[in-house]
């Protein structure tokens, strides 16, 4: 199994001088085993990948718009093949498509993802579900509108890759989390903020990067930090990165990570 972290910005995308190392393309990973591909969120990120010649498969963790707004630009690059946007949905909740089509095609971009790629699909599930060779069964997360974690296995390899993106530490979710990732061959955590000040920034959805380390060393797994804030700069993740343990990871733009790991 292959973990491609071709965004890991959170917000909005930013490309400053002062952010080169690490990227400022907002989240999107993707997950491969063998000809297989699976992509997480279609951020900014979606330029760091290329459209498949066969059929493309798109998993969202919410809907929140820099975790979307990459999906025109991608569906425009994408010249053969089908492309299925899935999401895990409350059984009370709006759909997939009804949502994008309220972002999409409206007021707030003017043409609809449909007359971009006219084959595209969509699937929403509440627990698990199968695609192809993909076993994906999701969690809820503390997000402001809603957000769900989703834990990945494919048929043909024993690792499991699990996405904790974008979640906010200290609730009653925690522990039910714990469980959820435990056994995880690797986790991508949501490391937008620092401890220091987490106290000024609750309520916002978000973690830090230290609560990421402590769930990895709890459940005995390495830990991918991501979804950096806007305003984190190379050098602040160059500090964060030397206080950072084997086998847990900084999450850059272009990281590509082989399970099991070494």
């Amino acid at each position: 199994m292959q973990v491609f972290f071709a965004g890991t910005r959170g917000a909005y995308p930013t490309l400053k001088p002062t952010s080169q190392k690490t990227g400022g393309n907002t989240n999107c990973v993707t997950v491969t085993v063998g000809e297989d591909r699976l992509i997480i969120d279609g951020g900014t990120g979606t330029e760091n990948i290329l459209p498949s010649d066969t059929d493309d498969t798109i998993l969202l963790s919410h809907f929140h718009l820099d975790h979307l707004i990459g999906l025109p630009m991608f569906l425009t690059r994408k010249q053969h093949g089908a492309c299925s946007i899935i999401k895990s949905v409350d059984a009370s909740s709006p759909s997939t498509k009804s949502v994008l089509s309220k972002i999409f095609g409206t007021e707030f971009f003017p043409v609809p993802l449909e007359v971009i790629h006219p084959t595209l699909h969509y699937q929403d599930f509440v627990t698990s579900t199968h695609i192809g060779k993909w076993s994906i069964t999701s969690h809820p997360l503390n997000h402001p509108g809603g957000g769900s974690g989703y834990r990945i296995c494919h048929q043909d390899s024993d690792q499991t890759f699990t996405h904790l993106l974008d979640h906010e530490h200290g609730s009653e979710l925690d522990q039910a989390l714990l469980k959820f990732a435990r056994g995880s061959s690797l986790v991508a955590w949501d490391g937008c903020y620092e401890a220091e000040i987490y106290e000024h920034v609750k309520g916002f959805g978000h973690s830090t990067w230290q609560e990421g380390i402590k769930f990895g060393d709890t459940i005995r797994s390495p830990v991918a930090i991501s979804g950096h804030r806007f305003n984190r700069t190379d050098v602040e993740c160059d500090q964060i990165e030397t206080q950072l343990t084997s086998p847990h990871m900084l999450a850059r733009d272009g990281l590509f990570v082989e399970l099991p790991l070494d």
